[in-house]
């Protein structure tokens, strides 16, 4: 998985499957999220609420960055890092 970016102590990661749709993965300590990018929603797992908060904020601001970073690395590509959230 790459590391698209890193902030207040979280990782977001991104491995693409052709058979998903655009998705991140965000680690934090334990903890860990998987987000559809289209729809800016948890898919999969849990964190405490400030950081799923973060995360999903950050999805919603790098939308189309991760759409585009997705079809990237779907295409053998390695995408550029993604700016934090502010």
């Amino acid at each position: 998985m790459i590391v698209l970016s890193r902030f207040a102590g979280v990782i977001i990661r991104m491995l693409p499957l052709r058979n998903f749709r655009a998705r991140v993965h965000a680690l934090s300590g334990d903890s860990e999220l998987i987000v559809d990018v289209a729809d800016v929603q948890v898919v999969m797992g849990s964190a405490p609420e400030p950081v799923t908060a973060r995360v999903l904020a950050w999805t919603a601001a790098h939308r189309e960055e991760l759409l585009d970073s997705w079809q990237v690395m779907l295409s053998g590509g390695r995408p550029q890092a993604i700016a934090p959230l502010n």
